[in-house]
């Protein structure tokens, strides 16, 4: 073929090949949207519902664009009212209104379910992003695709962008913003600069600390204004900002018209990330700055260790090559993450979530490294004839290995999407059992719960103790664990031996989880460090005396008229009252018969306390108390049967569990609780008529000893 040939049969080549380049993101983007789908209805998100849904059933309700909460910037709701908007149209029951049945509409597992599969869509284009950004840099096919896939398949960030929360829609915000940066800076055009003030602006109504993506725009707008008098670079720069600015007033609108509101909200979410968040809380500065480090090296990548180090040591050999190449193209790269990390560090509270606007750039940096590393494998043109030469499989090796761990962290996704599948099965308990005869040299001390659950599945284990001074490893269900849900430490990784239940998330980051419960096996020593106390076996302390005040307020106690649970007021406030004084031990084994425990303190469900009382074959009840807004979380649940319930309370039961455990949740006007029973040889429907027992008795209780407390105005 000829010169002229092949140049003249380039063009047609050209449009295939173009197409080629951009087809290739495909696969890891089938591999995340497709795992992410698979794993979609994985229970419970303590967000979801009160502050995502919940300020769009607002804006339904008032017939206003403004949701009345503004911890969050607008976006997110702009969006999942959008997402509501085929629902206005469809068929309703006769009799409702369109705001009834609206409303009716977003509290369906149906539109959450569709909720969740937009934002994982949505999310799951910070792939393309990246993919476009790399080869934007110059980058080769294999780099971009390198970049995408270790994105792609991190579980970091796999579970998190099935939720319906703001970071994952800041992630490609952010590396959306950075993309037309770049490109701006590259082609000096204006109009570019533009596009990504916009998707800045967008950013920063999504979250708040998103207004740091205007670092890049400004870098991007000064440099790329070679040849501009000063003047017209401000000029740009200002024109840039306004574009920014008008599209952030234009997603939250209540900046101008509610500005006390927002700033009002702003200054909660400031004073709450400085002060703590339960197990969540550091120290700010250098130790926040070193956990985040930590999180970045040892879990951002990949569950496996080994692969998680590796990348991270590359990420940094990618970062030094981007500053060395050209150091304006790697400012517009760096500054967003740079402050971004900057800011929250300065912060006493650590989510990872929030470090998930990083991944993206640290995706790239790994896969800048990679190609370094395999330069210098296979050897470089420019280097002196003098240096040893280099086998050409050593490149071969590389990439064949950077291969090997993408498949690892794939299958990892796959598993996981999996266990969210299976649920509500016995699965877990079972894999627990195993994992436990499989140690046979470790002794296991197991929870009331646990010790049931497995002696369902596995009659019997040797290796099993009732003494824990005796035990090198303790097993229990996470809520067993602690007095509070704020007491387990986060962002530990390690923190568990072993962890068994659905991977929906990574326990070490979230043991607070609200959601599925899981079996975690934790060392005995380690437990011992973090003052771990399980519901029904560690040491308690004395009922408080109050015990005699309720019983004598209980005569006085006044049932509440049956009310729809849509109409009965919610609060997140918590009495400060003990569950154990609510049934009285004596009052127990009148119906349950002799305890071998209880009432022990220790153990949560969602946001409230708990105690436990551990009966003959196996049975343990655990009567929490819980607000009145913690209470709807799981009502709207598919598996979630409403209950008709004495006393005049509203309640419903969560789905039964593999093994027959009864939840039910129960509430009067002013007062919440969850009874939890497991164990023994009843049916289902007598747990379930001994959870109301409990219920409408400790309902009483607690209206009683709220009554008793809530001072009253002296007559004249």
């Amino acid at each position: 073929m000829t010169l002229a040939a092949s140049n003249t049969g380039k063009p047609q080549l050209w449009p295939a090949v173009r197409v080629l380049r951009c087809a290739l993101v495909l696969l890891p983007l089938l591999i995340l949207v497709g795992t992410g789908l698979r794993g979609l209805d994985f229970g419970l998100h303590w967000d979801e519902r009160p502050w995502q849904i919940g300020p769009v059933k607002q804006m339904v309700r008032s017939g206003s664009l403004l949701p009345d909460y503004y911890n969050y910037p607008s976006f997110d709701y702009c969006l999942n009212l959008l997402v509501l908007a085929p629902d206005a149209v469809s068929s309703r029951i006769a009799g409702e209104s369109s705001g009834e049945h609206l409303l009716r509409t977003l509290d369906s597992a149906a539109y959450l379910m569709r909720l969740r599969a937009v934002y994982l869509m949505i999310a799951s284009l910070s792939l393309v992003w990246v993919y476009l950004l790399v080869l934007q840099r110059r980058g080769s096919l294999l780099e971009a695709l390198f970049a995408a896939s270790l994105l792609a398949c991190s579980w970091e960030v796999a579970y998190h962008l099935r939720w319906v929360a703001t970071d994952g829609m800041l992630m490609q915000f952010a590396a959306l913003t950075v993309l037309l940066a770049a490109h701006a800076l590259k082609s000096r055009r204006e109009s570019w600069l533009m596009a990504a003030a916009a998707v800045a602006g967008l950013g920063c109504g999504t979250k708040y600390p998103g207004g740091l993506l205007v670092m890049p725009l400004a870098l991007a707008g000064f440099f790329g204004a070679t040849g501009c008098t000063p003047r017209e670079k401000v000029v740009r720069l200002i024109k840039a900002t306004a574009v920014f600015v008008v599209v952030y007033l234009t997603v939250t609108p209540a900046t101008i018209l509610e500005p006390a509101k927002v700033a009002h909200a702003v200054l909660y979410e400031m004073k709450h990330y400085a002060r703590g968040h339960g197990g969540h809380t550091v120290g700010p500065g250098l130790e926040h700055a070193w956990r985040m480090l930590t999180y970045f090296a040892t879990v951002l990548f990949s569950p496996y260790l080994a692969i998680a180090l590796l990348m991270f040591a590359l990420a940094i050999i990618g970062i030094a090559s981007v500053i060395a190449r050209d150091w304006r193209e790697a400012a517009v790269f760096l500054v967003f993450p740079a402050f971004y990390l900057l800011y929250f560090s300065t912060q006493g509270t650590m989510v990872v979530r929030n470090l998930l606007a990083v991944a993206p750039f640290m995706a790239i940096a790994a896969a800048r490294g990679a190609c370094v590393v395999g330069e210098f494998l296979g050897g470089n043109r420019d280097e002196p004839a003098a240096q040893l030469p280099r086998p050409a499989w050593w490149r071969a090796v590389w990439v064949g290995l950077l291969g090997a761990t993408l498949c690892l962290n794939a299958s990892w996704l796959i598993a996981s999407a999996e266990s969210i599948m299976a649920r509500h099965t016995d699965r877990f308990v079972r894999e627990a059992a195993g994992y436990i005869r499989a140690h046979s040299s470790t002794r296991f001390l197991l929870s009331p719960r646990v010790k049931r659950d497995v002696a369902v599945v596995v009659p019997r284990l040797e290796n099993v103790t009732v003494d824990p001074a005796e035990a090198d490893v303790v097993v229990l269900y996470a809520r067993e664990g602690m007095r509070r849900w704020h007491d387990w430490p986060a962002n530990w990784r390690g923190l568990t031996q072993a962890c068994f239940g659905p991977r929906e998330v990574n326990f070490d980051m979230y043991p607070n989880w609200w959601g599925d419960d899981h079996i975690v096996a934790i060392d005995r020593r380690h437990a011992e460090k973090m003052g771990l106390r399980i519901a029904g076996s560690s040491e308690d302390t004395e009922v408080p005396h109050e015990t005699v005040l309720v019983r004598r307020a209980n005569k006085r106690a006044a049932l509440s008229a049956p009310i729809s649970a849509n109409s009965l007021p919610s609060s997140w406030a918590l009495p400060p009252i003990d569950p154990r004084i609510l049934i009285p031990r004596a009052e127990t084994e009148a119906m349950i018969g002799p305890l071998v425990r209880g009432p022990t303190s220790g153990g949560w469900e969602l946001d409230g306390t708990a105690c436990t009382y551990v009966g003959r074959k196996g049975l343990v009840v655990s009567v929490a108390i819980i607000s009145t807004s913690a209470f709807d979380l799981e009502r709207h649940d598919p598996q979630s049967v409403a209950i008709s319930s004495d006393g005049g309370v509203s309640a419903y039961a969560a789905r039964t569990g593999p093994l027959g455990d009864v939840r039910l949740f129960s509430r009067s006007f002013g007062s919440a609780v969850i009874v939890h029973v497991s164990g023994d040889s009843r049916s289902n429907e007598k747990r379930l008529d001994l959870a109301k027992q409990f219920a409408s008795t400790a309902l009483e209780r607690l209206d009683a000893t709220r009554e008793l407390s809530t001072p009253r105005k002296p007559r004249h």
